[in-house]
């Protein structure tokens, strides 16, 4: 699903039809547009957020922290040291990263099975230096 941005303007240029038959002032096509792409970008930033890539990076980030600290029970509570709050920021950074490198199209480009060849066009590994 792509941002259509003929249609969102034509559905701009149908509002004003209608708010000028109402007397009412226009609408600016340039500010509305910038508020549907926002809008639509803001939406696609959600849903990369909440999708099954955030546990991974999770993990990930978690079993780092774990080794960096020396103490393979840590869990990320509170808000002093390091905690809950605080990771959770990383967490959300590395997402961002990931978002705008392989952010784009990310709903076309899922895969039902990625294990499977056939149907899998592009995998991505997340790898931590001290794991090789």
């Amino acid at each position: 699903m792509s941002f259509d941005k003929q249609a969102a303007r034509a559905e701009i240029e149908k509002r004003n039809l209608i708010r000028a038959e109402a007397r009412l002032p226009l609408l600016s096509i340039f500010g509305e547009m910038e508020k549907l792409t926002r809008n639509y970008n803001e939406t696609r930033w959600q849903a990369f957020l909440n999708s099954p890539l955030r546990i991974r990076v999770y993990e990930k980030m978690l079993a780092r922290e774990r080794r960096r600290r020396g103490n393979p029970a840590f869990t990320p509570t509170g808000m002093l040291s390091g905690g809950g709050w605080s990771f959770s920021i990383r967490v959300e950074r590395q997402m961002e990263k990931l978002f705008r490198r392989f952010g784009v199209g990310i709903e076309e480009n899922h895969s039902p099975d990625p294990a499977d060849p056939a149907v899998t066009c592009r995998v991505m590994t997340l790898m931590l230096a001290e794991e090789y």
